[in-house]
């Protein structure tokens, strides 16, 4: 009604002036008018009323905000699509962190898995001791799996050094006895394992003699059992290199004898003062298509540690089984063959044991003239370090 009153034309004329009833309507105008310019000063006094209030209110919460969030005023804050951006950060960050520890909880699930089957399933006979399992001796096709063993299989030799020693018989390492044979162990009621002891201790630093028995040197040593040595060693086929930088140390390799598949594995412990390197063959590798038909298990140790007055004191001992099948270890008339015993004489049961470790320690200097030559393959100049094994 207001805007009618101010969008409405004249409604009188200079010739109608006098008219009563035009007067009226001009009074009635003017009053109008004088109530709605009324009506708009009482709102904007309202409004300014309001605006005072809420200007009060607002100074009242600030002061409770900041004394609530240590000073800080309501002015420095920031905008609420800042903290809107920073949330939405948040959010992300918190999405990816959430999907990356989901694929862990799937990896680990799945090692959990690998390392239930590891330690659940049966796979043959024990090849050393009493307390070794084919869990020493095998590898897994499974990646994970494969690591866990590379690690298991090392570490438990590397853990029990002190004790083979000791239990092989070997002087104290600080004595100056020096020790150099060849034995048959008939301990074990089930089987006979071959042990060659060796302890001296050369006046050559601790790095020179690292030098010369060096990772690969005694990977070598194991593939010197074989029959054709030389053959063996030019054989060796390096094996898992990508899986095995996270095992730091260990090399592993396989050849193809002529009637075994074997696989060695080597890992060295490097200390300022002392270097242990241990090898173990592999019995049953999945990824090379399981185990041979009939294979014997060899383990290697070799210690070399700062002698107290100089020089490095030098400790090896090599342990090769009996050899054995799916079904369990041969006969006795049939590792006596493999040791190349006449034939004729094991069929008509002319061979005792005495004579048969008499043929194994007649044929073990061979195997010394062997190791002999190839620790001189890797000496080039220093005719002491050349002759470090005689």
């Amino acid at each position: 009604m207001d805007d009618d009153i101010m969008k409405e034309e004249p409604i009188f004329s200079v010739e109608h002036a006098d008219d009563p009833i035009v007067a009226r309507k001009r009074r009635l105008r003017r009053e109008k008018m004088q109530r709605y310019r009324k009506r708009l000063v009482d709102s904007a006094t309202t409004l300014r009323a309001m605006v005072s209030e809420l200007e009060e209110e607002l100074g009242r919460r600030s002061a409770s905000l900041s004394s609530r969030v240590g000073g800080v005023t309501a002015a420095s804050m920031l905008p609420w699509k800042e903290i809107a951006e920073a949330l939405r950060d948040v959010s992300m960050d918190s999405t990816t962190t959430h999907a990356t520890l989901k694929r862990q909880v799937h990896g680990s699930a799945h090692v959990l898995r690998c390392l239930w089957t590891w330690t659940e399933e049966r796979r043959g006979i024990s090849m050393m001791t009493t307390s070794s399992t084919w869990r020493d001796v095998t590898l897994l096709m499974d990646p994970f799996s494969r690591h866990i063993g590379f690690d298991w299989i090392t570490l438990r030799m590397f853990n029990n050094v002190d004790c083979i020693f000791d239990r092989c018989a070997f002087p104290s390492i600080v004595s100056d006895e020096c020790i150099n044979d060849f034995v048959i162990d008939t301990t074990h009621p089930e089987f006979m394992q071959y042990v060659w002891r060796r302890q001296f201790t050369t006046p050559l630093s601790l790095d020179t003699v690292s030098s010369i028995f060096n990772l690969h040197l005694c990977h070598k040593i194991v593939a010197c059992c074989e029959e054709n040595q030389s053959a063996a060693v030019a054989a060796l086929r390096p094996l898992d290199q990508a899986a095995l930088q996270d095992v730091p140390g260990a090399m592993y390799s396989y050849h193809r004898g002529p009637t075994e598949l074997v696989n060695i594995l080597t890992r060295e412990f490097c200390t300022p003062t002392r270097r242990v390197v241990v090898t173990q063959n592999i019995i049953d590798d999945e990824r090379l298509g399981g185990r041979s038909p009939r294979q014997a298990n060899r383990q290697q140790w070799l210690v070399l540690q700062e002698a107290p007055r100089g020089g490095t004191i030098v400790r090896y001992v090599y342990i090769n089984s009996q050899d054995f099948t799916a079904e369990g270890y041969v006969p006795f008339e049939e590792e006596a063959k493999g040791w190349g015993v006449d034939g004729d004489a094991v069929d008509n049961g002319r061979v005792s044991f005495e004579l048969f470790a008499q043929h194994a320690r007649t044929c073990a200097p061979q195997y010394v003239m062997d190791l002999h030559g190839l620790v001189a393959s890797h000496v080039t100049s220093d005719d002491a370090a050349s002759h470090l094994w005689d």
